[in-house]
This record gives C-alpha cells, structure tokens and sequence, in this order.
C-alpha cells in the first residue's frame, strides 16, 4: 500500500527526526511503500504584525535586533549533517508542499492509499498556528493545527489513521472552535492511537471527542539496538570523552553547576551535545550540530544518562543504560510517566537535581524492562499492521 506519513517538519529535533525514521522503516518492513510529506523548511522570521513592536523592544534591551535573519542564514550550516541524514533515510516527497492543494494533487497523482499521522508532538497546538493574523495576511503559514488531523485532505477517499501521535502537554490547550472542529476531522479517522495516557486522558474526558484510542509506543521503540548501531557503524563517529552523557533542553543558568555536583558525586566525567546554536556570542563553529549518528552513539558508549528529554529516555532503554529523567510539568511529565509506568522504570523519573545521584545509583533490572518493552512492542506493532489492513 502506497502510505503518506504526516509528522511535524524535520528541522533540527533528533527525536522527531528519529521517530519518523522509524515509522518508515517499520511500515517497509510490514509491506508498505512508505513516503513523508514535506513540508518547508522553518521559517526565521517574525510575523508582519509583530515586527514593529518586537525590533523596538530589543533596541530599548540592548539585545540583537535582526536574530532571525541571522538564524536564516546559519541554519542550513548548524543542521547541515542533521538534514544529510534525512536526505539518505527518510523517503521524502521530492518537492515541498506549500499549500493545501499541492498536499491533495500529490496524493491524488501518487496513489496514496492511507495517511499515517504521527508521532511525536504532532497535536501539539503551540506547534502550529490557527490566528487571524495567519490566515488574513500573505504568510498563512501551512501545515496548520487542522492539516495535522487531516484537514488538507478530507475531500479525498483515504484511510487514515494517527500512530503515537501526541498533544505534547498534560492540559488542555484547545479552544472550544478548535475542539470542534478537531471532532469533525478526527471522526472521519480509521483508527486512532496516542502515545501517553495524558493524550487518552484529553480526547475521551477533556475534548470529549468520541473516540478511545489505542497507547502505543513511540515510533523509535518499534526498532531494537542493533537497528541502530546499523546506522552508527556506517557512519564516522568518534567515541565520546567522559562516561554520562547529560542531554538537558531546558538548562538555566544552575545547569552547569548541577552537573558538575552529579559528575563528582558519581565520580564520572560528563560529556554533552551542543544545545546553545542559537547563541550568536558562541562562535558559529562551536554550534555546528552533530549528526543524529553521533547523538546515537553518545547513547551507545554511556554509562550513564541524565536527561530531561522524551526521546533521550527512549534511546537509554534502547541501549540499556542506567539513566535518570527530570521531570517538567510544563513540557508535560505524562510522555514519560507512561513509557515509564509500562516498562516499570517510574522510579528514574527524579523530581530535583539533589535527588539525581541516588535516583541514578539504584540498579535496573533490564531481562524485566526488555520483556516487558517485547510485550509492548508486539502490541503496537499488531495496532498499525491491523489499522492498514
């Protein structure tokens, strides 16, 4: 079967990239001629109605005026080895798709029977935008909120169904135009499943959507360890220096201390991967972003892992490392709580940086984790292969 995968764009996010290469690779597997919809690239840059007031709040600030000019231009330099590997994995349309139209004549034109929606953060609404503003001025901006339930495409005859997709937060962010037009869309779906409880929690008793989907594992955790070190032994990757590897997207100005505490606590030396490209005082060299290779294998070859990121517990449970999660409300705890809960690991979600050392220092039974992750695994597999049969 001819199969459109609709996921959030493929910028710079090593999970999102990751959990796309995945799904990919698990419907070739199962039989499926699997393609992503491409959409633009992200764009730097501030909106016509916001300009005024932001370039005049900086000035007063002392702060770089023109910043998304200046991402403009680095941006295909920092992600350069990032979008090399989606060049060479991912089986993308050959052309963006720019608008609602262009989406429905290339499923049209290709045959595409089914429409795969997932995963990761793809019903997140902060990740897209429905405003006034978008819609009455030249940059309407496309993929919308609605395009990631299917909107581009309601008037073609196609199967669809939503794999791992997630809201990304714990609390409802729909208005109530949103939710109900979300109903309509989401009611035309073949099968639903989401990623986290959270997500199960929203549609059936926020949303009231009429429809109970399936948890299913993310995208990522379809494929096993040796998938992955395919990738890794392909590629020019060099051994990290140190032994936990400290992945944390939301540093504050404490981070650095906090991690210097654990390494010697631990007494282990910490290595990490390169977090502040935005950051134009950093020489433009230093915020070269690695290639998802070498993120992969700063997995591999860790001891340990300290992590506040989603997709940064999945590949410690992937590798078997000991690892421990630092829960956030506001990125939402329910994505990892979830995952987990079914795998028995809810003790390495750690609630403060003081609790890290013992929270990392307990053992992990990984015969337990990985039987229960088979289990697991055969059951979301079992979901997509019936949803597109």
């Amino acid at each position: 079967m001819q199969v459109a995968v609709v996921t959030l764009p493929l910028w710079g996010n090593y999970g999102g990239i990751l959990q796309n290469y995945a799904l990919c690779h698990v419907l070739k597997n199962i039989g499926h001629d699997p393609v992503t919809l491409r959409w633009a690239d992200t764009k730097y840059r501030l909106v016509l109605y916001k300009q005024p007031f932001v370039y005049a709040k900086r000035i007063l600030q002392g702060k770089e005026v023109l910043y998304e000019r200046r991402l403009a231009r680095e941006y295909p330099l920092v992600f350069a080895a990032l979008h090399e590997f989606v060049r060479k994995y991912i089986p993308q349309t050959d052309f963006v798709l720019e608008t609602p139209q262009q989406a429905r004549d290339y499923l049209v034109g290709n045959d595409i029977q089914a429409l795969v929606f997932g995963s990761d953060q793809i019903w997140r609404k902060n990740y897209s935008d429905t405003s006034v503003f978008n819609r009455l001025l030249p940059q309407h901006i496309f993929p919308t909120l609605y395009d990631y339930f299917g909107a581009f495409a309601e008037t073609l005859d196609v199967r669809r169904i939503s794999y791992a997709a997630s809201f990304g937060v714990d609390y409802p962010e729909y208005s109530t135009d949103e939710k109900e037009i979300v109903k309509r869309l989401i009611s035309s779906f073949d099968a639903v499943s989401v990623r986290e409880d959270g997500a199960l929690s929203l549609i059936c008793d926020h949303y009231r959507w009429n429809r109970k989907p399936d948890v299913v594992l993310d995208p990522t955790l379809l494929l096993n360890r040796a998938d992955y070190k395919l990738l890794t032994d392909k590629a020019n990757t060099v051994r990290p220096e140190g032994n936990i590897f400290a992945y944390i997207l939301d540093e504050n100005a404490d981070t650095q201390r906090h991690l210097a505490d654990v390494a010697h606590t631990l007494t282990g030396k910490i290595y990490t991967c390169v977090m502040h490209w935005k950051d134009g005082r950093i020489p433009l060299a230093q915020r070269i972003m690695p290639s998802v290779e070498q993120w992969l294998r700063n997995f591999a070859d860790a001891d340990m892992v300290l992590t506040d990121s989603f997709h940064a517990v999945v590949f410690s449970i992937i590798f078997n490392k000991r690892f421990v999660v630092l829960g956030n409300a506001m990125r939402g705890n329910s994505r990892f709580t979830s995952l987990l809960d079914r795998l028995g690991l809810s003790e390495r979600l750690c609630p403060e940086w003081s609790k890290v050392p013992y929270c990392m220092r307990m053992p992990i039974d990984w015969n337990d984790v990985n039987e229960r992750l088979q289990k697991e695994r055969a059951q979301s597999m079992q979901f997509l292969i019936n949803s597109l049969t």
